[in-house]
């Protein structure tokens, strides 16, 4: 554990700043609505890829086109959920 963890785990919580805390309701709809976001350009690029290949149809007969999708709908998900390697609050 590097230094910094260390002193943060030490903090009290009330002193824990943005970024070593995550369940406050504000970090919760931040993350709802980063996951939300995630989902609405899959949706864009699902829209592209029935466009190009010419009709829902297509589409779903396309099992590549499927899998793209899924990976980039999960990859979208998981990296809303990561958070950032550092902490980037202004009043650090």
């Amino acid at each position: 554990m590097t230094r910094a963890g260390q002193v943060a785990r030490l903090r009290p919580r009330a002193e824990r700043s943005d970024c070593d805390t995550g369940d406050r309701p504000r970090d919760c709809r931040a993350r709802r609505a980063r996951q939300a976001g995630a989902l609405a350009v899959t949706a864009l690029d699902a829209l592209l890829l029935l466009a190009a290949l010419g009709g829902m149809r297509a589409l779903l007969g396309h099992t590549r086109a499927l899998a793209l999708l899924a990976v980039w709908a999960v990859g979208g998900i998981v990296l809303a959920l990561l958070r950032p390697v550092r902490c980037t609050s202004p009043w650090r």
